[in-house]
């Protein structure tokens, strides 16, 4: 899966993975036919539940035109998204865990069953870690639903994504100093850096720690399909805004491009001295 063919900065291997993998894999089979479920109704249990929470917000990680609703939930690491989303299950439900087979981008998953009386009928949902070097970008870990459960919570299914600072100039400066080692600027154009990564898993390191979830809430897609995000400080107030060009519009050989705008860049010389109005990124020219 060739993620840096992706127009997106930060959501590129979600829009992949929703596009397909939850596709096949939002109803888990169980290993064994059940039997005709009995008790209380538990998939309406963990509706109510979730709904209940209200942390769970929607995030939009399709397109403008192609929506695709997850509930996310920001967490400090793995082990809390876990604790979280087993306060969701039902009494009963965590006892039914059964190892189930899941998709590269993830390294471990459990399904767990939920009775459903009122259709004799049990519907799956399966809880899955994602991989760490992919976990910044895409969440800590994503919880696959049957298409009745996404129906009825209104979303394709709930992440767990990375808690990170509310000042979104702290993740960017932090990025930007990791970043410098593999850039420099263009000659012709001092205030484009020029960057070349060795390999996607390096980009995805990289960058994916620029943009904050904050950032990726205050996303909107432009009409040439390019994404720009606003940053905001603790108290909301904006740096200015970053521009990931859409395909049609960043050089073919090119893995992402982002620009600066004005105000984004003044912030930025304000912080650390310097600013940018243009990033690209490719990957390492190779020895023939």
């Amino acid at each position: 899966m060739n993620l840096m063919k992706k127009n997106l900065l930060w959501m590129f291997a979600a829009i992949l993975a929703c596009g397909s993998m939850f596709t096949s894999c939002s109803k888990v089979d169980s290993p064994v036919e059940p039997e005709p479920p009995v008790g209380p109704d538990q998939a309406a249990m963990f509706v109510q539940n979730v709904l209940a929470d209200g942390r769970y917000t929607p995030i939009n990680m399709g397109t403008a035109e192609d929506e695709m609703i997850y509930l996310h939930l920001d967490v400090a690491d793995y082990e809390a998204a876990k604790a979280e989303f087993m306060k969701l299950l039902p009494e009963g439900v965590a006892e039914t865990a059964f190892e189930m087979e899941f998709p590269k981008m993830f390294v471990e998953g459990a399904a767990y069953k939920l009775n459903v009386p009122q259709r004799n009928d049990i519907d799956t949902i399966a809880f899955m870690k994602v991989q760490p070097v992919m976990s910044t970008a895409v969440g800590l870990a994503w919880v696959a639903l049957t298409s009745d459960l996404r129906e009825a919570l209104h979303a394709n299914g709930i992440i767990y994504m990375q808690a990170s600072s509310n000042d979104d100039m702290d993740a960017f400066v932090t990025a930007l100093m990791n970043i410098l080692p593999y850039c420099m600027p263009d000659p012709e154009d001092r205030t484009h850096l020029i960057c070349n990564v060795p390999s996607e898993e390096v980009y995805m390191e990289l960058v994916s720690v620029m943009v904050t979830n904050k950032m990726r809430l205050s996303s909107e897609y432009l009409e040439d399909g390019s994404l720009r995000v606003t940053l905001t400080d603790k108290d909301n107030n904006s740096y200015g805004k970053l521009t990931v060009l859409g395909e049609a519009n960043k050089p073919a050989d090119a893995i992402n491009v982002f620009l600066l705008d004005e105000d984004l860049q003044a912030s930025l010389a304000a912080r650390i001295g310097g600013s940018f109005a243009k990033i690209s990124f490719y990957f390492a020219p190779t020895a023939e």
